[in-house]
């Protein structure tokens, strides 16, 4: 679902609801201005050939988040869902401190002010995102999984509209009924009959509990001063995170490393470096060349990215139902960019 390195401080007038959710995970930036018009990142002082470079790292970090679904699937059978997070965590949390450490230290006593809101992120960012999508993906094909991810905005959209921070509109409501009726269609395979008749599978609900998991970690990102480096959060959130996860991994992890391959080895390291360091230093270049709105838009590269390594990886088709979930969702991020 993550994560990045050290990213350059904004002034406070930047740092909003805007910047702060688009740098740290998949759903953070929700509206999606033309990337075609490159005149605002030329005006502002980045070069053509910047503004195509963010465009690629962009893609490329879409492309590695992707690829993290592929590797929960192909891990499945190999590594439960506990022991695949506690390693991923613990990796990355090694390889991060190194560079996170020092201003880690240097913000503790603003750390330790935000500490009950610093927990709750870890809790729903790193712990129950993460565990609820490797559960998931012992039973959901990849396609339905990356799709499902696509509608976190909207989540987003109406938790903002439930607590009081936006009002929707005509357009962002169509866009939260479309995206709905895209998940209905993957619960039920497209068999709707009548309510009474839907039976999601465990799969579908572990996927709904990331979904909602991580809506509320966005939502949370709010409260966060504008000036507490994000780096020094993540670090924190992932330390949260491995704290939690280790005692669970103990009492409830399955696998024997001993008895590993060696490529279920490299899918951990793949998710630990590429799919959270690597992909969270490309996400900070492209947020700093383009701006968030721009990088949000990439987000949506996750269904299609998702779908094309599934079938070329793992072999998985795609159904009827699938096409039919991808085009309401579509259509739904569609009226958002609209």
């Amino acid at each position: 679902m993550c994560r990045r390195g050290v990213v350059r401080e904004v002034p406070d007038s930047a740092a909003s609801d805007r910047d702060v959710p688009a740098r740290v995970g998949y759903a953070g930036a929700m509206r999606a201005p033309d990337l075609s018009d490159t005149s605002a990142s030329t005006v502002d002082g980045v070069g053509t050939r910047t503004v195509w470079l963010a465009r690629g790292a962009l893609c490329l970090t879409t492309l590695l988040w992707s690829g993290n679904l592929v590797a929960g699937r192909a891990l499945g059978g190999t590594v439960d869902p506990v022991t695949l997070n506690a390693l991923r965590w613990l990796l990355a949390l090694v390889l991060f401190l190194p560079f996170a450490g020092p201003r880690l230290m240097a913000q503790r006593r603003v750390l330790r002010r935000h500490a009950v809101l610093l927990i709750a992120l870890g809790l729903t960012g790193v712990v129950l995102f993460h565990v609820c999508v490797y559960s998931a993906m012992g039973h959901v094909p990849v396609a339905n999984a990356s799709l499902m991810v696509a509608t976190t905005p909207f989540f987003i959209l109406a938790g903002s509209a439930l607590t009081g921070y936006r009002r929707l509109g005509l357009r962002d409501a169509a866009a939260v009924v479309l995206s709905l009726a895209g998940v209905a269609i993957l619960l039920t395979d497209g068999h709707f009959g009548s309510l009474a008749a839907i039976r999601p599978g465990i799969g579908d609900l572990w996927m709904v509990g990331a979904v909602l998991s991580w809506a509320v970690y966005t939502l949370l990102l709010r409260a966060l001063p504008a000036d507490l480096p994000r780096d020094a959060v993540l670090a924190v959130t992932m330390l949260v995170g491995v704290v939690v996860m280790l005692p669970l991994w103990l009492g409830l992890g399955t696998t024997d490393l001993a008895g590993l391959p060696a490529a279920a080895w490299a899918g951990v390291v793949y998710v630990a470096v590429g799919a959270s360091l690597v992909a969270y230093l490309f996400w900070s270049f492209g947020v700093d060349r383009l701006g968030p709105e721009a990088a949000g838009f990439f987000l949506n590269l996750m269904p299609v990215f998702g779908v094309i390594l599934a079938w070329l990886l793992l072999g998985e088709a795609i159904s009827l139902a699938q096409a039919a979930g991808a085009v309401a969702i579509m259509l739904a991020i569609g009226l958002r960019r609209g």
